[in-house]
C-alpha cells in the first residue's frame, strides 16, 4: 500500500541519508589488504619477515583458504608483483606520529590503522599509499561532524527517532537470523563439512626455514663463511639480521612457494632440508642467507581451528534453508507489478500435473 505524502518525504530523506553514508563508505572502503604487509611497521598484523610479503596468493579463496593455523597466522598475502614493481614500499618511521589535526584534536597513525581494520575484507584491497590518505580524510571529516554535533541535540528529532527505530529493527532481525542459522550449524553438520574439506585439501609443498637478512651482499657472503666455519645460525641472525625474525634466530613458519617473493621462493625450494645457501639470495628486501629446516605437505587445520571458518562458509546456505522452510510452512502468495497472479514456472506446472 502506498504511504501518505508525509511518509514519502520521510522515506526520501532517509534514502538520501543512506546514500550519503554509502557514498562515504565507498570512498574510504575501496580496499587495503596490503596495508599490513610490511609497509606500516610495528603492527601486530605485520608479517614476521619480508620474505613472506609478496606472494601472488589471492584473497577470498574457498574453504581451503586457511591452510593451517600456522599458515593463516604467519603467512600473509601481499601486493601483486606488478604493484610492487610500480612503486617502492613507503618508508615508515617507528612510533605513532600525529597524521592529522583538527583544531586541538590529534589523529594518530594508530587511529587511522584501527579505522582501516574496521573495514570489510572485501573493502581492504587498495594499496596503503592510496588507502591511508583516504582513511585519514574520513576520520578528519568524522571529527568535524562530531565537533559540530556538540552543541546540537537531535535526540528528540522525528527523523532521528525514525532512523533509530529502523536501525534497531534491522539489528534485531539480523541477530535473530544469525541465531537461527547457528541452530542449523550443528557439530554434526560442521564435522561432515570438515571431512569434505580434508578430502579436497590442496596438495601444497611447504618449507620451514630460517634466514638472516642483510642489506649488503659482501656481508651476506661473510655470514655464509662464518656458518661454514661452524658459526651458530641463530646467534648470527640475532646479531646481524635486519628483519623481525632476528629475535627468533631468523626462523620462519611453514610457507608455500607462492607465498613468498619469487626470488626467495625459487632459491629456497631448490634446496633440501639441512642445506644452507651457498650464495646470498637477493630479493627486493636485501640479501638472505637461508637454512632449510624441513619440508612437508601442507596439513589441514584441526577441526577446532577450522570450525569457525567452515561455519562462516556454510552460514549463507543455512540461512537460505531456514527461510525456505518458513516459506513452505506459510501461505505465501506473490503477484506481479499489477497485482495479477504470477504464472507457474515450468517445473512447478509439471509437478502439479504429476
Amino acid at each position: 500500500m502506498l504511504e501518505n505524502t508525509k511518509n514519502k518525504a520521510t522515506d526520501t530523506q532517509r534514502g538520501n541519508m543512506t546514500m550519503i553514508a554509502l557514498a562515504a563508505l565507498v570512498v574510504v572502503g575501496i580496499g587495503a589488504t596490503a596495508y599490513f604487509t610490511g609497509i606500516i611497521g610495528g603492527s601486530k598484523n605485520q608479517p614476521e619477515d619480508p620474505a613472506q610479503m609478496a606472494s601472488g596468493q589471492e584473497a577470498g579463496t574457498e574453504i581451503s583458504a586457511p591452510a593451517t593455523a600456522e599458515a593463516a597466522a604467519d603467512v600473509q598475502p601481499a601486493a601483486s608483483d606488478a604493484a610492487a614493481e610500480s612503486k617502492a614500499p613507503i618508508e615508515v618511521s617507528p612510533g605513532n606520529p600525529v597524521v592529522a589535526k583538527i583544531g586541538d584534536k590529534n589523529v594518530t597513525r594508530a587511529d587511522v590503522l584501527n579505522f582501516i581494520q574496521t573495514l570489510s575484507p572485501q573493502a581492504r584491497q587498495m594499496p596503503v599509499d592510496k588507502l591511508f590518505p583516504l582513511a585519514t580524510e574520513q576520520l578528519v571529516n568524522a571529527e568535524l561532524i562530531n565537533q559540530k554535533l556538540k552543541d546540537v541535540n537531535l535526540e528528540s528529532d522525528p527523523l532521528v527517532k525514525e532512523e533509530m527505530k529502523a536501525a534497531k529493527q534491522q539489528i534485531v532481525r539480523s541477530v535473530f537470523m544469525q541465531k537461527e542459522a547457528d541452530k542449523a550449524l550443528t557439530d554434526e553438520v560442521l564435522q561432515k563439512a570438515y571431512e569434505d574439506f580434508k578430502k579436497n585439501f590442496p596438495n601444497i609443498d611447504e618449507i620451514k626455514a630460517r634466514h638472516i637478512l642483510v642489506k649488503d651482499e659482501a656481508q651476506a657472503k661473510d655470514l655464509i663463511k662464518k656458518l661454514k666455519d661452524g658459526g651458530d645460525f641463530a646467534a648470527l641472525a640475532k646479531e646481524f639480521s635486519i628483519d623481525g625474525t632476528k629475535d627468533k634466530g631468523g626462523e620462519l613458519n611453514y610457507f608455500a612457494k607462492q607465498e613468498v617473493v619469487p626470488e626467495f621462493g625459487e632459491a629456497v625450494f631448490a634446496m633440501k632440508p639441512k642445506d644452507v645457501s651457498s650464495k646470498p639470495v637477493k630479493s627486493p628486501f636485501g640479501y638472505h642467507v637461508v637454512e632449510v629446516l624441513d619440508m612437508r605437505k601442507r596439513q589441514p587445520p584441526a577441526f577446532a581451528d577450522a570450525k569457525p571458518f567452515i561455519a562462516s562458509q556454510l552460514r549463507g546456505q543455512a540461512l537460505n534453508a531456514v527461510v525456505s522452510k518458513w516459506r513452505s510452512e506459510a501461505k505465501v502468495e506473490i503477484f506481479d507489478v499489477n497485482g495479477n497472479p504470477l504464472k507457474d514456472e515450468p517445473a512447478k506446472a509439471e509437478d502439479k500435473k504429476g
